[in-house]
């Protein structure tokens, strides 16, 4: 896993959390992921994450800002993600992707309300964990296993990140 921090520009933030909300109200594009997801991904979990597309400009915008940090690419996938109370995601590895990325956009998130990420490093028998933080991603270029813990039913708000991926 390769870790960025203060990796979008404060102006495309503001953008996609803007345009992740109005979905919210406006528009019925959300996907469940209970309704996608293989069973294998949902084990241990309570609920389930709602996913929409990026609208195209922001996909483009973000490509241009994140394109000296991601892997060679032409075009990616980008979507809002919005972790519901108990929605997390089992054992995987992204394995049909050439890489994956998340960036968090919650400006603060306890530890305590879960939505945590493990991953295992290649060659090693330990997880290690990352605890979102506003602005950073974080890289899976190598289909390393990892997980998110479930969001605690009691957090005071939900989890909200972008999930971008290359297919192979």
């Amino acid at each position: 896993m390769i870790q960025y921090t203060n990796v979008l520009s404060q102006q495309l933030l503001a953008d996609i959390n803007e345009e992740r909300e109005r979905k919210k109200k406006d528009e019925f594009c959300w996907r469940v992921g209970q309704f996608f997801w293989q069973d294998s991904l949902l084990y241990g979990v309570t609920n389930s994450c709602v996913s929409a597309l990026l609208s195209d400009s922001l996909r483009t915008r973000l490509e241009n800002e994140l394109r000296d940090k991601l892997p060679p690419f032409n075009e990616i996938i980008a979507q809002h993600y919005v972790w519901l109370r108990g929605s997390g995601i089992a054992k995987h590895d992204d394995g049909a992707h050439n890489f994956g990325a998340t960036i968090y956009l919650n400006k603060n998130w306890d530890i305590n309300y879960g939505g945590v990420f493990l991953w295992k490093p290649e060659n090693s028998a330990e997880y290690k964990t990352i605890v979102p933080e506003y602005n950073t991603m974080v890289v899976n270029t190598k289909a390393e296993e990892h997980l998110v813990t479930p969001i605690a039913l009691n957090a005071p708000e939900y989890r909200h990140t972008v999930q971008i991926w290359r297919w192979k």
